[in-house]
Order: structure tokens, then sequence, then C-alpha cells
């Protein structure tokens, strides 16, 4: 009894000191004492310990995106002490986290200093203009207090407003539940113009740092008008702040979703080009879709982020894939893009799924799972698929599947209304088999079959049949015109301006001659090839004519047969089939929201 009595003593004990360390906060201060050179000093206070040690990390990637990125490289001079400022051992212990060693119980303060020069990664870059600051990539950890919550105290040059979708409790001062919301919780801090506005009862601001030919008026229409169909499809909002940031700046591109917000980048001059707008909206909406589909519901495995090491899902098309496919549908459905432009996207979108050779060779499945490992370029695009364009594909041919097998009733929507209703994040994740259980109680016919044989093989779908159920024909030439244009394609993409090949894809006139990546090619039948003359030189010769092409490997002269074909210019192109029958009209109709055979201003309509 005594020992049970002893025992219930010392459970108890650790219950109540449990709780009382989970309320304990963690408080992080940065101050940016360098930004000429794009340094900053952290000091982060850790809750009292009475372990012999805790353990400090700076994380291996950032959410958003699926690749290791070695962030504690900019970390140095890593200090520990108590609150006296009496000094703590610390020692690394590998490449991203520091064991501190502790002889008695007592708080942590560790102080590091942090280079950031990373703009284009989404990470961390400083300047005389700015700070953004992504919390994996920024302030550093310990598992032990990673649920704690947390406050961050910015001291940032005179001016300068701080933004980020935590919660403000100052004005360069923010605190959050949890490390996971700092995680996903970007900070923007310095010089930028700023707008607020309401959407269906939720505040929403737009951040945009640099100069551009943007127009805020613009994009602020089009955010308002494209946000509401996203609450119409989920049936709520997960937030009552979204922040936009944009960097416009030179050669930007790209963004990253987080909880809350989103940060997109952009070149300073791209708004006004209408396809290059039109893409920073299918951007914004990609972003805004991820608010639900990855930060609210992510396949098992990645349910609860794990920040210094790869997390593993074999389900990434759906995280990346659908969420490009939902995003522009939407944008079509609000009348952000029209009906046209939309078909024209997903013409590019099919071609490049079509002339992909990595299709063939890896399935959806692997892709995924690889996503962490996969090539890029040249091994890439002939051995690998797209995560993004063939979970877009692979998510249009479910949606049409779904809405023809139902005759309209169920699509791809629902499904995704159903993941946000039922695997919330951190409780649980969704598998592959939840995602087929609830096709088929949606009403999908085969969804099993179709799975093994789209989604875990690499047999690329028939899309020719699939567009033919809402009445569409894909014509990847374009419509047949009077004198058709033909082109030399042999494979070959240089570099820019250089004669150095940067990819062959395979099974193409340049692969089946040896012609590899690095080549550098420099004489077709003994004329010199000037960068960027390689077609203009080619398409003097007839089809089925052979050439010698004369190259550099390894700095030794080679030479080579290539056999030129000739192919009709690829201009991709969804249209109407003749005659669509009233079950394709159905079909197309539950699909888009909008009426087939086509209104001629949505056959022919320009920028809106």
């Amino acid at each position: 009894m005594r020992k049970l009595l002893s025992l219930l003593l010392v459970v108890t004990t650790l219950a109540i000191s449990t709780s009382l360390s989970a309320a304990d906060k963690v408080e992080y201060r940065l101050d940016i004492s360098n930004p000429d050179q794009q340094y900053a000093d952290v000091t982060v206070l850790f809750p009292e310990s009475a372990e012999s040690y805790i353990d400090v990390t700076m994380g291996t990637w950032r959410t958003g995106r699926y690749e290791i990125l070695e962030l504690a490289n900019g970390v140095r001079n890593l200090k520990a002490s108590d609150t006296t400022g009496t000094n703590l051992p610390a020692t690394k212990i590998n490449k991203h986290t520091w064991r501190i060693y502790l002889s008695e119980p007592t708080k942590v303060v560790v102080t590091y200093q942090l280079y950031a020069n990373q703009l284009e990664l989404r990470t961390r870059h400083i300047d005389d203009t700015h700070a953004y600051l992504d919390g994996v990539a920024t302030f550093m950890y310990s598992a032990a207090f990673i649920d704690n919550p947390l406050e961050i105290d910015l001291k940032v040059p005179q001016g300068w407003r701080s933004r980020s979708g935590m919660t403000v409790i100052g004005r360069h001062s923010f605190k959050a539940d949890n490390y996971h919301i700092l995680a996903s919780s970007p900070i923007e801090t310095g010089f930028h113009d700023y707008y607020e506005f309401e959407v269906s009862g939720k505040t929403y601001e737009l951040v945009i740092w640099g100069k551009g030919n943007f127009d805020p008026q613009r994009i602020l229409t089009d955010y308002k008008k494209m946000i509401p169909i996203f609450g119409d499809v989920w049936g709520n909002y997960p937030f009552d702040r979204y922040l936009f940031i944009i960097h416009s700046a030179d050669d930007l591109r790209g963004a990253t979703e987080h909880i809350n917000s989103t940060i997109i980048q952009r070149d300073s001059m791209s708004f006004n080009d209408k396809e290059e707008y039109h893409s920073f909206l299918s951007t914004s909406s990609h972003e805004f879709v991820h608010t639900w589909n990855v930060k609210q519901y992510r396949p098992e495995g990645m349910q609860r982020y794990d920040y210094s090491q790869e997390n593993y899902s074999y389900l990434l098309w759906i995280t990346e894939g659908s969420t490009s496919y939902l995003a522009d549908l939407l944008l079509m459905q609000s009348d952000v893009i029209p009906l046209k432009d939309y078909l024209t996207k997903l013409a590019k979108n099919i071609n490049n799924y079509l002339n992909r050779p990595g299709t063939s060779v890896q399935s959806a499945t692997e892709g995924s799972f690889d996503t962490w490992i996969n090539p890029r370029g040249h091994q890439g695009t002939n051995d690998s698929v797209s995560i993004y364009n063939e979970g877009l594909i692979l998510s249009l041919f479910m949606d049409i599947k779904l809405i023809s097998d139902t005759q309209g009733e169920g699509n791809y929507r629902q499904l995704h209304r159903l993941l946000y209703e039922r695997y919330p994040v951190p409780e649980k994740g969704f598998s592959a088999a939840d995602v087929q259980t609830l096709l088929t109680e949606l009403g999908s016919k085969d969804a099993s079959e179709i799975w093994q044989k789209h989604m875990e093989s690499a047999n690329p779908v028939n899309i020719s049949e699939l567009l033919a159920l809402v009445g569409l024909e894909f014509l990847p030439y374009g419509k047949t015109a009077k004198q058709p244009l033909y082109m030399v394609d042999t494979g070959i993409t240089f570099t820019l301006d250089s004669n150095k090949i940067s990819q062959v894809l395979r099974g193409t006139d340049a692969w089946q001659a040896g012609l590899t990546m690095s080549d550098e090619v420099v004489a077709v039948n003994g004329i010199k090839l000037n960068p960027g003359k390689w077609q203009d030189i080619l398409s003097t010769y007839a089809d089925n004519d052979e050439v010698r092409v004369s190259y550099f490997r390894r700095n030794i002269l080679r030479e080579t047969p290539l056999v030129i074909s000739r192919t009709l210019k690829s201009k991709p192109t969804i249209v109407p089939v003749k005659n669509p029958t009233e079950a394709q009209k159905a079909l197309f109709k539950a699909w888009t929201g909008k009426d087939l055979p086509l209104k001629k201003t949505e056959t022919n309509s320009e920028s809106q």
C-alpha cells in the first residue's frame, strides 16, 4: 500500500509539473541589427526544464516545400545560459540540433546570429527595406516545448511596420498557441503598401513589398470576387483574419501557403500582361485552396509535422495537384477568369501531361513519396511525374468521372468538403483507402479500380474519352488551318543564350541520336551553330532528312547522325464536340456551371 501511495504521489506530482510546464510560454526576440548585411540576432527563452539537457533545433525544411533546405546553415555563434547569465554547455549533435546540458532545473536562454538571404526560397530575407521571416527558417524550437504558447517581439529599424497571421499583441509583437502556428505564420516587416477589406464577415489584409506595374485596386476587386465561392465549397472559413503577402521584384516567382496567410512572389513587371496576371490570380487561388487542403486536412503521416526530417506521403499529388485543379476551376466558376481562358489553360496542362515522358514511367503515388528526392530538369521530366500537373489531371479525371457516374449529383468539390469535415489536423490524416471510400460514398462506381489503374500505376488517363463525357474535344495542334504550320521538334531544350543542352526528351529524335544533357552543339552538317539558331538551321531540311550534329562532350569533339522529323506546330486547344447530346450538355453544366455549346463571348473573350 505504501509503495502504491508513493507511486500515486509521484504520478500526481508529474502531472501537476507537466501542466505547469505546458502553461509556460516560449519567448522569442529578433533584433535586426545589421539589415544592410542581412543579419539578425535571435534570443529564445525556454521554460524551466528539470531534465539533464534540452535539445534546440532549426528545422530542416519549411512547410509548403517538400525539400530539405539545410536551414541551419545560416546559424552562427549559438550560446546558451540560464536567466542569471551563467553559461550552459551547448554541443552540436547533428547538422541542425544543439544539446544544452543542465546541472539543475532552470529556464534556458539561447542566442544566435542569423544570416537571411533566401528571398526566392521564401524562407528568410533581410535588407534595408524589409524582412520576410518564415517561422521554421528563423526561430529554433525545442521538441519539449513545441506545444507551449509563445510570444515574439521584433526590434526593427525606425518606420517599419510588422504584419503576420499570428495574433497581434503590439506594434511589432505577436503570439501563438504553439510552435506549429508560428511555423505556418510568416512575418513581413518593413516598408510596404497595406490594404484591408472584408468579405463574408472575415477580415482580409493585403501587403505588397516592392515596386512594379501592379494595380492594387484591381487585385482587391478580383480577390473580393474570388473569395466567396471557397466558403460555399468548404462550408466555412477556418480563420477570422487572412493575410495576403505579395513580393514584387525582378525575376521573382512562386508562392507558399500558410495557415491563415500566404506569400506570393512575382516579377515586378508581370502584372499587366493578360496571361501573367491570370497566372498571378491562379497562384492566389491555389494558395487560398491550401487554407483547407493541407492546412486543415492532409494525408496520414503528415497530420502533425516533424520539422527535423522528411514527412513522407503517397498522396502529395492530392495536396498539390488537387489544389491546382480546384484553384483554376473555382476562379472560373466565380467569374474571375472567363471560361474560354480556363479551357485554354487546361489544354496546356493536358498537353504537358501527355508530352512528359515521366508520366509513363512513374505513378502519382510513387512521385508523391519521392517528392523529397525526385530530380528536376532532364532526368525529372524523363523519369518522374510532377505532383502538381499529374495531380491536376487525375483530379480532373476523378471529378468528371464522378459527375458522370452520378448524373451530376456528385463532384470532386464534395470529396474535399468531406475530407475537411472528417479528417481535421492534427487529430488524424486521411489514407488512400479513405479517399476511395469517400468517392464510393459519393457515387463513384469503380473507385478502387481507378485508383489501382491510374494513381498507383504509370498508366496515363485517356483524355479523349474523358472530355467526351462533357462534350469537349482536345486538339493538340489546334484547329486545322488551310496551311498547317509544321515545325522541327528534336526534343532538345538549350540553356538560355547557349548551345549547351539542358534537356532531351525520352524517345525523341535527339534521344535516339544519343545527345544528352550538358552536350554542347557546335555545328550542323559542318556549319557553325550560333545560340538560338537551332530551329532556324533544321527547318531548312525536309522530313526524314539526316544531318550530322557536331558537339562537345566533356571537351571532346564528337559527331552523331540526327534524323529530322517535322510535326504540326503544337497549339493545344479544347473545343466543343459537334452536336453535343443533352447528356453531354447536362454533365458539362454540372462540371463548370456554364452552358454548352459555349456562347460566342466565351469562345472569343478577352481579359476581364
